[in-house]
């Protein structure tokens, strides 16, 4: 047994030896040599196991990928892409059974590289502001020279719908009186022709709920003859009155028609005024009410009350001949009698072409005329605020004679409280419109450029409103054949 037994480890370590080799034996001395191989005895078969360790190399590139989301205030968003390509080398160990024993590690390096995308969404939150220049100045309402007849004794009316009508007498028939409406951007005659059947002079003209009124004394000593357009034709109201009248002056209060005139038939030219009620016409309060003589008689009708005196009041200012001679007076209709509203002759100078405008929005009279102080003959105008009757005093708004030069046939308007006067110059004929705004060594500025007609002619009867902010001012045109022309400032 122990005889085997060395034989055997014997045999062991001699296929070990024979396994491993000596140095040298395997491979060649010289270049080109061929290995010696010594055979070695027979011995029995043993199978050996080796387990190599093999290292793979595993190269991977991941691509990692980052979106980030931006806000922008108040309605765009912006979306961000972000690309990242980093370079990963991981080693995997691999053990024979081919297990890794590590787990691969990935490290990024490299720049990113970042995309942004912006996406606009929704409806811009602010609006461009667009700044437009436009400076206003005067311009003619449809063509200049628009009645086509020559047009003494210009009125003009503009309505509730901002449609200006302009009546005249037309010296192409006799004298008669007619109206112009502008309308549809064309003047057209209102009724189709004349408002009256006979010669009338000095017409006066209102408006009231759509119907014309016009009232016109006849040269011949008829009298006064007042017609109505009432949409569709002209009628005369009542019948004529005041033989020897002049100087009419129309309004209409609660549908009710007033005139107010000159009395040169038996009032030795007292003024006189009388109201149309059931067809008729009927003298307000007592006949020739004034003191003694007058000229230029005007006509306005309050729209609220004024202290004590309530809405509905007719005033009516003049040329007083009986106290200081010329100077101006107004007149109201109160309580059922006529009263001196302030002090008589309060303009203290001769005031010729006297005009009356109630102011609607406070019931405060204004008289404008022209000044007589001095010599000068200048535009003047007064008001009296929280006047009642025979209380109050009469006051210059602004200064005294305000205009730059010699005036005709001044016109007054008051506007929200805004008086404005047109007038002709009579220096060059031509027309100017001034408002009062207290600035200037006057109070009163020109509105626009002065003496703003149309052409270098005499400009005369001149005759103002405003409406809608915007100033009015028809006169017959001496540039235009004596045409009537209508101009407005915008």
């Amino acid at each position: 047994m122990k005889s085997n037994l060395w034989l055997t480890l014997g045999i062991l370590v001699f296929s070990s030896v024979a396994l491993t080799g000596c140095p040298g034996k395997n491979s060649p001395s010289t270049p080109g040599a061929a290995p010696t191989n010594t055979p070695a005895p027979q011995s029995p078969s043993v199978t050996t196991t080796v387990t190599p360790t093999a290292t793979a190399t595993v190269t991977s590139t991941p691509t990692l990928t980052v979106t980030s989301t931006a806000t922008r205030t108040p309605t765009s968003t912006a979306t961000t892409a972000v690309s990242m390509t980093p370079t990963s080398s991981p080693t995997n160990t691999l053990t024979a059974a081919g297990t890794a024993t590590t787990p691969p590690t990935s490290t990024p390096s490299g720049t990113p590289t970042l995309t942004a995308t912006l996406t606009a969404s929704g409806t811009p939150t602010s609006t461009p502001t667009v700044t437009a220049s436009y400076t206003p100045s005067w311009k003619p309402v449809g063509t200049v020279g628009f009645s086509g007849v020559e047009s003494i004794s210009t009125m003009l009316f503009v309505d509730d719908s901002n449609d200006p009508y302009v009546s005249f007498e037309d010296n192409g028939s006799g004298n008669k009186p007619m109206v112009m409406e502008y309308t549809g951007g064309a003047w057209t005659t209102v009724g189709g022709g004349v408002a009256s059947s006979h010669g009338g002079s000095e017409p006066s003209m209102t408006v009231s709920s759509g119907d014309v009124y016009v009232a016109s004394y006849d040269q011949s000593d008829i009298g006064i003859q007042v017609d109505e357009y009432n949409g569709s034709s002209w009628s005369q109201l009542g019948s004529e009155f005041g033989p020897g009248a002049s100087y009419p002056s129309v309004q209409v209060y609660g549908g009710t028609p007033y005139v107010a005139y000159q009395d040169g038939g038996g009032g030795g030219d007292a003024a006189m005024a009388v109201d149309y009620v059931s067809g008729a016409w009927a003298t307000v309060g007592a006949a020739d009410f004034s003191a003694g003589s007058i000229t230029y008689p005007t006509l306005s009708i309050s729209q609220v009350a004024n202290g004590s005196i309530p809405a509905g009041t007719p005033y009516v200012a003049y040329e007083d001949g009986y106290n200081s001679e010329n100077y101006a007076t107004v007149m109201a209709y109160v309580s059922g009698a006529w009263a001196t509203i302030g002090n008589a002759s309060f303009s203290g100078a001769i005031a010729v072409d006297t005009d009356i405008f109630v102011d609607p929005s406070t019931g405060t009279p204004y008289v404008s005329f022209i000044d007589g102080t001095g010599g000068t003959e200048k535009a003047t105008v007064m008001e009296c605020s929280g006047c009642g009757v025979t209380t109050g005093t009469w006051t210059v708004v602004g200064s005294r004679g305000f205009s730059s030069g010699e005036v005709a046939t001044p016109s007054l308007y008051v506007y929200n409280g805004t008086p404005y006067v047109g007038f002709q110059s009579t220096g060059d004929g031509e027309t100017t419109v001034m408002e009062y705004t207290g600035a200037g060594s006057t109070g009163w500025v020109d509105v626009g450029s002065p003496n703003f007609s149309s052409n270098q002619g005499t400009a005369q009867y001149t005759s103002l409103s405003v409406a809608g902010g915007i100033p009015y001012l028809a006169y017959m045109d001496g540039g235009n054949s004596d045409y009537a022309t209508l101009m407005e400032y915008h």
